[in-house]
C-alpha cells in the first residue's frame, strides 16, 4: 500500500519505486494501483448495492445525510486519485512508448 501511496501522492515513478522495493518490475506497481481501485470500488458495491438510491430520502435523519455526505467526499476523492492514476500512467506510456494516446483536438472521426 505504502508503494500505490507514494506513486499517486508523491508522484514518484514506478521504476524508480520498483528499484527501491526491489520489485521485479515497474509493470507491478501498475497493477498495484488498478487493484489497489478494484478494491475500492468491491467493498462500496458491496456496502451499498442500491447505488444510495431511497425512496425515504425526505424522511431521513441529519446524521443520516452528513454519513452520506462523508461518504460522497471520500467517494470522490477516490475517483480523482484514480483519475490521477489514468492520466500518469496515459504519460508514461505515451513517452515510454513513443505513441500518441489521447485523443487530439480538432480531429475527425
Amino acid at each position: 500500500m505504502e508503494v500505490v501511496r507514494q506513486f499517486l501522492e508523491e508522484k514518484i515513478p514506478a521504476k524508480e519505486l520498483a528499484k527501491r522495493y526491489h520489485l521485479s518490475s515497474p509493470q507491478l506497481v501498475y497493477q498495484w494501483v488498478g487493484r489497489c481501485f478494484e478494491d475500492i470500488n468491491a467493498a462500496e458495491a458491496a456496502r451499498d448495492p442500491e447505488g444510495g438510491q431511497s425512496l425515504d430520502r425526505a424522511h431521513a435523519s441529519q446524521d443520516d445525510v452528513r454519513r452520506e455526505n462523508e461518504q460522497l467526499k471520500k467517494a470522490l476523492q477516490v475517483e480523482k486519485l484514480r483519475s490521477e492514476a489514468y492520466r500518469y500512467v496515459i504519460e508514461m506510456a505515451e513517452k515510454q512508448f513513443g505513441i500518441p494516446i489521447r485523443k487530439k483536438s480538432g480531429t475527425k472521426q
